[in-house]
C-alpha cells in the first residue's frame, strides 16, 4: 500500500464504519506567487519591437495602447529625423510611419531609410504607413517611397494586428493581474 496503512474502525457495530488511509508524502512547494507586471514585462519581452513615428501626441497613445494590448514592445519617435537616428541605433521589427508629419514625412524617412538599408547590406524592416488620407493614389506613393503596407487612419486593432502578423511573428497578448479578492486566487 505505497508504505503505508488504511485502518478500519466499526465501532459501535451497526453504527457504519470510518476508515483512515495514511500516506508518507512529501509536501509540495507552495505556490509560486503572481507574476509582477516588471515580471510580466520581461517575459513579453522577447517580442517584438516597433517603433511608432507619429508627430500627434494623441495618434501615438492609440498606437502605443493598441501595440501593449498585443504584447509588443515599442519605441516612439515624433518625426522622420527621429525615425532615422532611432533605425540607426537599434533593429526594429517593423516600423508604423506616419506618412504626413512636419520637418521629415514618413515618405522621405522611408526613401532614406531604404537607402541605408541597400547602401549597408542591411535587412529589410517592414515599414506600415499609417495615413489619414484614404486618397487614391496614395497607397501607390507609399509603395513607391519603400513602404510594405497601408493602414488609412482610424485603424481598427484586428487591421493592425493582421498587418502585423502578415511581417512580425504575433506577439504574448499581456494580461491583467486579477483584481484584489478575486474568487479565483481565494485572496
Amino acid at each position: 500500500l505505497m508504505g503505508g496503512s488504511l485502518v478500519l474502525d466499526a465501532t459501535p457495530p451497526g453504527s457504519g464504519a470510518s476508515f483512515t488511509l495514511a500516506l508518507p508524502m512529501v509536501a509540495s512547494p507552495p505556490p509560486e506567487p503572481p507574476a509582477t507586471e516588471a515580471e510580466n514585462d520581461l517575459a513579453n519581452a522577447g517580442g517584438a519591437r516597433i517603433l511608432i513615428v507619429e508627430d500627434n501626441a494623441t495618434n501615438r497613445l492609440v498606437a502605443a495602447a493598441a501595440l501593449d494590448q498585443l504584447g509588443y514592445d515599442h519605441d516612439e519617435a515624433t518625426d522622420g529625423h527621429e525615425a532615422l537616428e532611432r533605425l540607426g541605433r537599434e533593429a526594429y521589427a517593423a516600423v508604423l510611419m506616419d506618412c504626413q508629419m512636419p520637418g521629415m514625412d514618413g515618405l522621405e524617412a522611408t526613401r532614406r531609410w531604404r537607402a541605408t538599408e541597400a547602401r549597408e547590406g542591411l535587412a529589410r524592416t517592414p515599414i506600415i504607413a499609417l495615413t489619414a488620407n484614404a486618397v487614391s493614389g496614395d497607397a501607390d506613393d507609399c509603395t513607391a517611397a519603400g513602404m510594405d503596407a497601408y493602414l488609412s487612419k482610424p485603424y481598427s486593432l484586428a487591421r493592425l494586428t493582421e498587418t502585423l502578423q502578415a511581417f512580425v511573428a504575433p506577439a504574448t497578448p499581456r494580461t491583467m493581474d486579477p483584481p484584489p479578492g478575486d474568487p479565483a486566487t481565494g485572496s
